[in-house]
């Protein structure tokens, strides 16, 4: 980047474009630009209304058993999203050893081998990919029937991105999320934000109530929602 900035004339108007603006994009806007305005582009549409919503009760031990049965009985082009590429590693090969072809894609390999586990989902070859929320940034593939959070996104704008990679193009499609008994409150915040209070409810978990947070600006308490804190 820095290269092609000593070729520009120092006047300049520059301008980034990204579906989201943040991370290493946002570090390169931030170290580029000066005095910079953004603008968002913002729908109507709370989340992806053409996927059926599911939320799944797990604990720790039965993660794994609960993603293989569903990925058994409901055959399709399954795209699996988890936290940390570590756990990438780890739960695609758990699943290749229970006998599902299954790839892992993060931001620690390298492009050429992204690409390769890509045209490999995309071909047929495998059935599963299990992708950090980085990996799968801009990802276009046609036909993924189902999206499954195995680790809960961490607000609402997440669980979009990855719900919205399948149901495209006039297709259906399913968004699927494990949550463990201590994620319970935070995702249930993160599904009344969506409007999906029914399909949370109907899972057998509670919905809880509105953070309480203390205003900045006059000390006093408000029920204002407030998503999760992102894990480091």
């Amino acid at each position: 980047m820095s290269a092609i900035v000593k070729r520009l004339p120092t006047d300049r108007q520059t301008m980034f474009f990204s579906a989201t603006l943040d991370g290493d994009v946002a570090m390169i806007a931030k170290a580029y630009t000066r005095e910079p305005r953004r603008y968002e582009v913002i729908t109507d549409t709370p989340t992806v209304e053409e996927a059926e919503h599911r939320f799944v009760k797990v604990d720790s031990g039965s993660k794994v058993d609960a993603l293989v049965k569903l990925l058994k009985d409901e055959p399709g082009r399954s795209l699996v999203f988890v936290r940390t590429k570590r756990g990438a590693d780890r739960l695609a090969t758990k699943l290749k050893d229970r006998g599902l072809r299954a790839l892992a894609m993060h931001g620690d390999m390298g492009q050429p081998a992204r690409q390769k586990a890509l045209a490999r989902f995309e071909a047929g070859k495998v059935d599963t990919l299990v992708a950090t929320d980085v990996a799968a940034r801009g990802l276009d593939v046609e036909l993924i029937t189902h999206v499954i959070n195995f680790d809960p996104p961490t607000d609402h704008k997440d669980y979009v991105h990855r719900v919205g990679r399948t149901a495209r193009a006039g297709q259906s499609g399913i968004g699927v999320t494990f949550v463990q008994p201590e994620q319970e409150g935070d995702m249930s915040r993160i599904a009344s934000r969506l409007q999906l209070v029914d399909e949370f409810k109907d899972s057998g978990m509670r919905v809880a109530p509105p953070r309480v947070v203390y205003s900045s600006s006059r000390g006093r308490k408000s029920l204002l929602y407030r998503p999760p804190r992102r894990r480091v």
